[in-house]
């Protein structure tokens, strides 16, 4: 939130630590993964199956490797409604909501990748890359749900790339890379 929690008033520790509570105990954390093989082009790099994910960025960021894991990952619908509520009411209680709700889906990201490496032993996996980052427009993330369609739950809201990712709190879509032994 901006305030190093050292020098954070007591008000404020007590809302964030309240808000931590209360997103632990709304969120329905869900996922998907699929690992596809990669080459590199002149304009960006080309996913097994077709899709050209345009770029200089990635294409460097992916120098060496030979396949990606994608993935997406979502704290559930009811996160959402938590935080627009809140924005109705209290902005300060709903920035800290939106605050802790960050923290919990990248530590949920974080378990996701960390269950994918134990799937791709001796490979070298580099940070996470998502649509947005550097040159790759936010604008592909639709083409890369699309891959993940059939493993994505059937009431998850990852499934409608209109509703955005990027705006929604506790949605993400994001790269795990691995890199060939």
């Amino acid at each position: 939130m901006g305030c190093p929690p050292d020098r954070a008033g007591e008000e404020l520790r007590d809302l964030v630590s309240g808000c931590s509570r209360e997103v632990l105990g709304t969120i329905r954390p869900r996922w998907a993964w699929r690992a596809l093989a990669l080459t590199l082009e002149e304009n960006g790099v080309r996913l097994e199956g077709g899709l050209l994910l345009p770029g200089a960025d990635l294409k460097r960021h992916l120098a060496g490797c030979q396949q990606a894991a994608i993935f997406c990952a979502t704290l559930g619908a009811e996160m959402d409604a938590l935080i627009r509520k809140n924005e109705q009411m209290d902005m300060g209680r709903a920035l800290a909501l939106d605050c802790c709700a960050s923290a919990a889906v990248e530590a949920l990201c974080d378990q996701i990748e960390g269950e994918i490496q134990g799937k791709f032993p001796g490979c070298f996996f580099p940070y996470r890359f998502s649509p947005g980052y550097g040159d790759l427009p936010l604008e592909v993330q639709g083409e890369l749900l699309a891959l993940l369609g059939p493993l994505l739950p059937p009431d998850s809201r990852i499934r409608d790339p209109d509703a955005g990712l990027e705006g929604l709190a506790g949605q993400r879509l994001l790269f795990a890379l691995a890199l060939d032994e």
